[in-house]
């Protein structure tokens, strides 16, 4: 099953969501006038695609459902290069303080992304693990691909070959 992504700020405590769209285009099929059905305590998995809208005017537990409507459900982006949008004075920095890109990226249909770091000569290398050590606590651990890393070979030779 598919992912929808949720906003980490969501404060809300109902158990799902269901959006009903007049197109939902998925990666085999398109539905017109369709529904999703998202377990939010499950970090958005989405448990059900259907035809045909939902109504929750019958729902005896409206108070763990909310319904939207929308125009269209689609894949999100996939952001494959990314050194972070801000949020911090230097670029160095920007992945020590994910939320800020993430939240960026989200509102703009990007709901996937690479981090990629660069690896600086010394000092300003230890910037850069801080960084990764920051991203595999926040978003490394539930994203399989891992992240892209610039410069390694530079790293491997300070590390294996001193200068």
């Amino acid at each position: 099953m598919a992912t929808i992504a949720l906003q980490q700020q969501d404060t809300k405590f109902e158990k799902l969501l269901i959006i009903n769209a007049k197109k939902i285009i998925l990666e085999n099929q398109i539905l017109i006038n369709g529904h999703i059905i998202v377990d939010k305590l499950q970090g958005g998995k989405i448990v059900e695609i259907n035809e045909g809208t939902y109504d929750s005017s019958g729902s005896s537990s409206s108070s763990n459902v909310i319904v939207n409507n929308v125009e269209y459900i689609i894949p999100g982006f996939i952001d494959i290069h990314n050194h972070g949008l801000g949020g911090t004075k230097d670029v160095l920095d920007y992945w020590t303080c994910p939320e800020f890109s993430l939240r960026k990226l989200y509102k703009n249909g990007t709901t996937s992304i690479f981090p990629t770091i660069t690896f600086p000569d010394p000092p300003r290398l230890e910037r850069s693990l801080k960084a990764v050590k920051v991203l595999s606590s926040l978003y490394l651990q539930n994203n399989p691909y891992g992240c892209r890393v610039e410069g390694i070979v530079s790293v491997l030779c300070y590390t294996f070959f001193p200068v």
